[in-house]
């Protein structure tokens, strides 16, 4: 799995975020996250004599930048992912907008390809275009096909239970693929959402709203709740089958809502000030008609900023701390050598870069390198 010319770990880090980063042709930079995926289940029949099928555990992030402090104060996800694998520093989503992205992430191909072309169900975002292709070849399907037995936990597509001129309300359809199933209604929230779950592959479903208790309705404990439960079927089955579980959170998507117990932290946190933060009125006049409407950033978009950066690196926490959990059942259970874990997120993120407060969705590194590990 070591790109070419990249055989010592160390090469790979990403430790200091203002590295010169090598640029490398534009057909390797896409998610390989497919790519991984049907190696580890397609292994030659020679290697699965000696060892059994790996497990693949793919943990996906929200709008989790790479190098503007991201993952910067996430430390089991340096210790028990990063520092036990590889860091891919060329990480990247082809287009930074949640839907599309993820559709990759799922299909290994671009969104011209039968994929989202947008966050809209008109864009083929959970579309039923979407649906009758690329869903029906989904890494789900693929890991069925391969004898796995599969979950899938969190976000999936941003319109996701949509009533639709196709799908009647409720809508509570589960994807094909999924032998698990619990997944978010609509765009990434922490409170005050819907869930639609299913244990039977789809043959039955049911959707249940969640209100705004931290205990029992804090949708990132919940996702990680879920994943273990999952996690522990498919270890204590008879079947001993190997088995695809895909955790996808909220974190760090607005409302950027971190859980209780981590509200004080980062207070002093600042933003990272990149040559293109906040660049000059010149600068910007030589870019396309978006960025020439940009306004500088004054004092008061700054406070906005720092504030919205230390809320998404406490919303992380919440991922890191899950992170533990989930290596730590893996270990305690056994099955942590013969697993693959893959974390990712959909695009990356701006505080302030080239005049943009906020947001992703242009085609700056800051938006489309994102995090990107293996371990196993």
């Amino acid at each position: 799995l070591w790109p070419p010319g990249h055989r010592d770990k160390q090469t790979m880090k990403m430790s200091n975020p203002k590295l010169a980063y090598p640029r490398v042709p534009i057909q390797t930079r896409i998610a390989h996250v497919l790519f991984m995926f049907i190696f580890l289940i397609h292994r030659p029949h020679t290697a699965l004599a000696k060892h059994p099928p790996p497990n693949i555990l793919l943990l996906i992030t929200d709008d989790q930048d790479a190098i503007l402090g991201g993952t910067d104060h996430m430390p089991f996800l340096k210790r028990l992912i990063a520092d036990e694998g590889i860091t891919f520093q060329n990480g990247f989503v082809h287009t930074p907008i949640c839907c599309p992205s993820r559709s990759s992430i799922l299909t290994g191909k671009y969104l011209h390809n039968g994929g989202a072309l947008n966050n809209s169900l008109s864009g083929n975002c959970n579309g039923l275009a979407w649906q009758e292709r690329n869903e029906k070849r989904s890494i789900g399907v693929i890991a069925q096909d391969a004898g796995y037995r599969t979950a899938y936990t969190g976000k999936y597509l941003n319109t996701y239970g949509f009533k639709t001129k196709w799908c009647d309300a409720p809508c509570n359809r589960v994807p094909p693929g999924w032998d698990r199933w619990t997944g978010l209604v609509g765009n990434s929230k922490y409170y005050n959402y819907s869930l639609i779950s299913s244990d039977d592959g789809g043959a039955t479903s049911e959707r249940k709203k969640h209100g705004n208790d931290y205990a029992d309705d804090y949708l990132p404990d919940i996702v990680a709740n879920r994943t273990l439960e999952y996690l522990k079927d498919f270890v204590t089955s008879e079947d001993q089958k190997p088995f695809l579980v895909t955790t996808s959170w909220p974190s760090a998507h607005m409302p950027f809502t971190e859980a209780p117990q981590f509200e004080c932290e980062f207070p002093d946190a600042n933003v990272t000030r990149t040559p293109n933060w906040n660049t000059s009125h010149a600068l910007n006049l030589q870019k396309h008609w978006i960025m020439r409407r940009l306004a500088p950033i004054d004092s008061k978009t700054l406070k906005w900023i720092e504030h919205t950066y230390r809320k998404r690196l406490r919303t992380l926490l919440s991922v890191d701390q899950h992170i533990s959990q989930f290596v730590d059942f893996l270990e305690d259970n056994g099955v942590l050598d013969n697993t693959y874990i893959i974390y990712t997120s959909d695009n990356g993120w701006q505080y302030g870069q080239h005049r943009i407060s906020s947001d992703k969705r242009q085609l700056y590194e800051h938006d489309i390198r994102v995090p990107f590990y293996m371990r196993g």
